[in-house]
Parts: C-alpha cells; structure tokens; sequence
C-alpha cells in the first residue's frame, strides 16, 4: 500500500473575498486535554478550565463567516477515552453556537477516524490550506527550497526549536487566549515580527520527556 497524498486544498484571496464575509484562523484550543493527576482523579481528560471562554469568542462570528482552525481541537486521549456517543455530545456542546463555514487543517492530535466527528459539526477537513502564497499547516512544514512562500501554522505552542524550521518564513499563531485571527497579510506580517522579537529561543535537546518540557514551559493547562 503506498502512501496516501496529503489532501491540499488550493485557493486565492480573491476567491475566499467572494465567497465569505471575513475569514479566520484558529489553532491548538486543545479543549478537552489530558489530565495529568491521572493517579488522582478516574478520568484521563477534562475540559479546560478556560474551555467556555474561548469557544464564546468564535459564537460571535456570522455564518457568511469562514473559520479555518489549523488542528488539535482536543487532546487524542478524548477519543480512546470517550465512546463515540460521548465524543458527538461533546462536540454538539462545543459547536452548536458557532454557526460560520469550519475547514479543519487535522492535527496530530485530530485523528482520521475521527473524521466522521468533525464532518457532523459542518467542518471539511484538509491536510493543508494553500491561499496564494501563504501555506496554512497544523505542524510548521519545511517551505527552505520555495521562495516566496509563508508558512502559518500552530503545534509549536510559541516555542521556536520545538520544531525546528527557519522561523523567517515560519509563523506559530499559537497564543494562550485561542482568540480568532484574521487573515489579513497585513496582519500576519506584524505578528511575524512580533513572533520574531518575543520567541523562547533555546534549545529542548536537554529535556527528556514531554511532560519535562510541559514542566519548563510553566504554562498553565
């Protein structure tokens, strides 16, 4: 069996002008997430403590609205934990109130049997969005031999050599209030700047383990 082609949907800014009132993107809500005092508490996952904070920031928006949230809606412990009955009412609480078009970019953390799951709440599911020259991924992909490309993307949770790629050309939209982007160049090319002025510069290479990372980090879950 060969590899499967990543599915890559290609579009313009003129297209997507026409067809939606105002685009955004999101990244990383990681909503229901993994709880790690495991040894404590009978579930795996909970929902965030932040969770309803920021789903209402995306009731706001209008259905001629498009929505492309860039992947890891939740953690992958909330699909081994939870059955499939669970896991529809969960997304029916998440979703229900947010009425704009939803492309979901998949993560790692949104796996392909779980398509069914995004495909209910109205969202179509791509591995890749390309709109002129600005590549959206989940992960930060390697665009060193593309000119002229720009790759916006999440995964790296703000941290530069958690994934290592140039980061001129690279931008993490990560941030902690999971607040909708617009996707305005103008916009984007000042957060790379910021992106550049503020990032956590320094090697992971002495951390061992996730958790020791999530540890150094110091960013509440």
């Amino acid at each position: 069996m060969g590899i499967e082609k990543p599915r890559v949907l290609y579009l313009t800014h003129e297209i997507l002008e026409k067809k939606y009132k105002r685009v955004f993107l999101t990244v990383d809500w990681h909503i229901w997430i993994k709880d790690r005092d495991v040894d404590i508490k009978p579930c795996p996952v909970r929902f965030r403590l932040d969770g309803e904070k920021i789903i209402t920031q995306y009731q706001a928006l209008d259905e001629d609205d498009l929505l492309i949230h860039m992947g890891d809606i939740v953690d992958d412990e909330f699909y081994e934990f939870f059955d499939k009955e669970m896991q529809s009412g969960c997304f029916d609480e998440i979703f229900q109130d947010i009425k704009c078009h939803k492309i979901l970019i998949r993560g790692n953390n949104d796996p392909v049997s779980a398509d069914w799951l995004y495909e209910e709440q109205g969202f179509e599911i791509y591995d890749g969005v390309v709109v002129d020259d600005i590549v959206i991924t989940h992960m930060p992909i390697d665009i060193s031999m593309l000119n002229g490309l720009f790759n916006v993307h999440g995964h790296s949770h703000g941290h530069m050599h958690y994934w290592r790629v140039p980061y001129t050309k690279h931008l993490d939209l990560w941030d902690t209030a999971r607040e909708p982007i617009p996707f305005d160049r103008a916009i984007l090319d000042k957060k790379l700047d910021e992106y550049k002025d503020n990032i956590i510069d320094i090697s992971h290479l002495h951390l061992q383990t996730k958790d020791e990372f999530m540890s150094w980090r110091g960013k509440p879950l």
